[in-house]
């Protein structure tokens, strides 16, 4: 499949309330699309993960916000989903553990660095940032 587009192909997700004839705006927390990931585990294919697209605050004409929210499952009951992740605007919010990559010093200076990276430095034993254009120790 070829595409000259910006973008490249895409899956698009289309949500109002009303009818099919009649749509109507739809409201805050209205899930627009959803993706489900399922694996099979000997038996049969069970959920495993899903990533929900919601409606965040709609409040008028091309004034939508939205917010991503990441489910993923770690134990026996398949219908339990823990919330692992929520995009939403510019920012991020995650409900577990957040792991910084760990880099030798050697390592660390092979990165192209930007300003507000954060990484472990494993040689030092220290969280560093990188700012003004060099690594500085995090306090």
């Amino acid at each position: 499949n070829n595409h000259t587009g910006t973008y490249g192909q895409e899956i698009t997700f289309n949500r109002s309330n009303g009818t099919h004839d009649t749509p109507t705006a739809a409201t805050a927390g209205d899930y627009v699309g959803s993706l489900s990931f399922r694996v099979h585990d000997g038996n049969d294919y069970t959920s495993l993960a899903a990533m929900h697209v919601v409606a965040d605050t709609v409040t008028g004409t091309d004034n939508v916000a939205s917010k991503i929210d990441f489910y993923t499952r770690d134990g026996a009951i398949a219908s339990e989903y823990d919330l692992a992740l929520t995009l939403r605007h510019k920012g991020a919010v995650f409900t577990g553990y957040v792991q910084f990559g760990s880099y030798t010093t050697t390592e660390r200076n092979a990165i192209t660095a930007a300003n507000g990276m954060v990484i472990y430095n494993t040689t030092d034993n220290k969280f560093q940032g990188y700012e003004n254009g060099a690594w500085a120790n995090l306090i």
